[in-house]
């Protein structure tokens, strides 16, 4: 019975399957109308055509030919304005608040190297006490 089962479940998700395939890709008919419609023949189109050798020399006949292929655009017209000098002006700088920001900043490193270095003494009393990766 359980056999049976698995034939017919089998059988239905092929069935889908195939239908669901059908659905999402499209036949190639529409691939070669397109070919067809930009001039292309099917019937004129040989393996042959496909020659690397045939493709290197074509280029190399081309590079070596000394005439440009293609014309690089011309790059717009800059305009240049007078610059002011009043862009330059410096800034006043506050002494006071550039002292407490370093100030902050050496604190915060201590307190971190602090830390560091209570994890690793609680470590080297109980390794097993540990939990997660051994501080470094």
């Amino acid at each position: 019975m359980r056999f049976a089962f698995l034939v017919v479940g089998a059988t239905a998700v092929g069935a889908l399957s195939a239908t669901a395939i059908q659905t999402m890709i499209p036949s190639t008919a529409p691939t070669f109308e397109a070919v067809r419609a930009l001039g292309g023949n099917l019937a004129d189109f040989k393996i042959s055509d496909i020659n690397p050798a045939k493709a290197y020399r074509d280029v190399m006949q081309k590079i070596t030919s000394g005439a440009p292929q293609i014309s690089l655009p011309k790059s717009p017209t800059v305009e240049l304005h007078p610059i002011s000098p009043d862009v330059f002006k410096p800034y006043k700088i506050d002494d006071k608040a550039i002292q407490r920001a370093i100030a902050a900043g050496i604190s915060s490193q201590v307190d971190q190297n602090i830390r560091r270095m209570q994890d690793i003494q609680a470590y080297s009393r109980n390794p097993a006490g540990w939990h997660g990766a051994p501080p470094h």
